[in-house]
């Protein structure tokens, strides 16, 4: 069986080798976003702000999550870098493809005990801006020697689990978390923390008939 991860529409080609829930718009790759510091206009303060009126999911369904990052991961957007807890349905999130407005949040409890993947700052090419948080099977673009040396490719999307080396990027479990997973009604690739990340929506797949 081939073990290579599934490559995304969204993630486009590159040649070099250095490296449960929830209106499309035809565009070129957008080329990587410089990156900076900052909270983006939502406001500076550092304490998790969750919208109560956002949508939750049980505990319980965290097998069937596609994507979830931790409270307090910054998302780059129109507005700059802003907490993933405060944005909001219809806020213009920078993907890989471009500007594409956040159709919905659904907001996560992680049971205490259940396993979390935390990546420490800088380790994937200074990336990320500081540690991540995110669940198991939260797909994440790899255009570093990691994918050339595992998958023999260019650019691989595993699941993040997939990568964990034991200490820089490891698996944890702890108390109970809140996270948060994004929906665009179509899968994109957003940037947190400067990681590139899916989103939660699931790929479509079509069955020919006759073939």
């Amino acid at each position: 069986m081939d073990d290579t991860p599934t490559f995304p529409p969204w993630a486009g080609r590159h040649s070099s080798h250095t490296h449960s829930s929830g209106v499309e718009r035809h565009e070129a790759l957008s080329p990587m976003p410089p990156w900076g510091s900052g909270t983006g206009a939502a406001g500076t303060s550092s304490e998790p702000l969750v919208d109560p009126a956002l949508r939750r999911a049980p505990a319980t369904d965290t097998a069937e999550w596609e994507a979830a990052v931790a409270c307090g991961t910054t998302v780059l957007t129109a507005a700059g870098a802003v907490p993933v807890e405060r944005l909001q349905p219809g806020d213009i999130v920078i993907t890989r493809r471009g500007d594409r407005p956040l159709k919905s949040l659904l907001v996560h409890t992680l049971p205490a005990g259940e396993p979390r993947i935390v990546i420490t700052a800088g380790i994937l090419g200074g990336r990320p801006a500081r540690d991540v948080t995110l669940i198991p099977q939260q797909k994440i673009l790899l255009r570093d020697c990691r994918a050339m040396l595992i998958w023999g490719k260019d650019v691989a999307a595993p699941p993040v689990e997939r990568i964990v080396d034991g200490t820089f990027i490891r698996r944890e479990v702890g108390g109970p978390l809140i996270m948060v997973s994004l929906f665009f009604g179509q899968p994109e690739l957003i940037y947190a923390e400067g990681l590139e990340l899916a989103s939660a929506d699931k790929l479509r797949t079509t069955i020919r008939a006759g073939v």
